[in-house]
This record gives structure tokens, sequence and C-alpha cells, in this order.
């Protein structure tokens, strides 16, 4: 795995994160395909070659980061300094945090963590656990502190975006966005990817809040 890696440029798993990887799999357990612990010397070299081959022809690259893999990422080595600077950060949240730990719950259950416009939804038996989901609503409340704490400790001012506000209005939000960061765009270009909330998640909202 790690020659063919190698050779793709992908990060290399540690020899530890190999054997989890191997246990899991044994154990049929559907996440044994994520890489957790990678060699600090493949991940820079990994992350340059991604920057390269997805700038825009602009100079403008985006990625987009979750509390917890940024902080894996740096404990792992990353430096900011590889990406192309100065960096402009977009500070994305959720007002509703049941909501948010709701869809949190179901993408665990379906590992389902995104859907591209036209996909069909996985066929999964989603189990409601309202303790699941009040630890999950508290861990996306630590993950918004722990950013917000991030900015004020570094003199950042990211341009803020609620997902209330992107769902009701895209396009709109979208070209706020830009021109906060200074950035002309013509067009905007219609999203890729479909909500991933139905009239279960609604269920689960409400239930949640009930009890």
């Amino acid at each position: 795995m790690s020659g063919a890696a190698a050779q793709v440029g992908l990060p290399i798993p540690t020899h530890a994160e190999r054997q989890r990887r191997r246990r899991a799999r044994r154990r049929g357990d559907a996440t044994w395909s994520g890489i957790w612990e990678i060699d600090p010397a493949s991940l820079e070299p990994y992350v340059a070659e991604v920057v390269r081959r997805t700038v825009s022809s602009n100079g403008v690259f985006g990625a987009k980061l979750h509390w917890k893999q940024y902080v894996d990422a740096v404990a792992q080595g990353l430096d900011l300094a590889v990406f192309p600077q100065p960096i402009s950060w977009v500070h994305i949240w959720r007002d509703d945090l049941v909501a948010q730990a709701v869809s949190l719950v179901r993408a665990q259950q379906s590992h389902e963590w995104k859907r591209t416009v036209g996909r069909v939804a996985p066929s999964t038996r989603f189990r409601y656990d309202a303790e699941v989901i009040a630890k999950a609503v508290n861990s996306c409340r630590e993950w918004n502190d722990n950013w917000q704490r991030f900015f004020d400790e570094h003199d950042l001012h990211p341009v803020r975006v609620s997902y209330e506000e992107l769902s009701a209005d895209y396009e709109l939000t979208m070209r706020r966005v830009l021109v906060e960061l200074s950035l002309d765009v013509d067009s905007i270009a219609p999203p890729t990817l479909e909500r991933q909330a139905d009239g279960q998640s609604l269920e689960w909202i409400a239930r949640f809040r009930a009890e």
C-alpha cells in the first residue's frame, strides 16, 4: 500500500496505522479505509501536490477543514505555510446545533458524508439515540468555540457564513463571500452537493427537543 501511495503522491500511513486498518478490515468495520495516522514526511508534499493540481487560474486554492481535521493535521506536522499565502479564512457554522448533531449522527451511521447532485442515497436503517445526539450537540458547540478561540488568538477576521444563510440563498451568499474575499466572478455555478436531510431528520430533531 505505501509503495503505491508513494507513486501517486498520496500521504503514507504509518506502520501502526496500517496494522489498525488490517484489524478493522478483518472485523468488518466499514470505516477501516480512513487514514488517521500519517507519516509526517509524506504529508506536506501531498498537500503541495494537491494545491498544484487544483489551484484555479487566478491563483485561488480552497480547502475545507473541520476542527478535528485541522488539529490532527497540525499534530502530524502540517505547516500552514504549505498553502498559498496569504490565507483567507471563511468560517461556516450552523445556528441550529440540534439539526447539525442529527446530521452528524446520521452521517456516522450511513458513512455518507456528502451527496453529489443526482446520487442515489444509500439504503441505511437509521437508529435514533438521544444520548448519542446529545453528545454530538456538545461536540458541535465545542468545535465552534475552538474555532472562535483560534481566530481570536491569531487575530484573524474570517468571513462569516451560517449554514442557514447559505442554504436559504446559495447564490446571494456566495456573491457576498466573494466580495468580502475581494474576488471577482461573473456567474455563480450551481452547487454540486445535495442536502441529505429528509423527513426523518425533522422527526429526530422534533423528538430530541421534546425529550
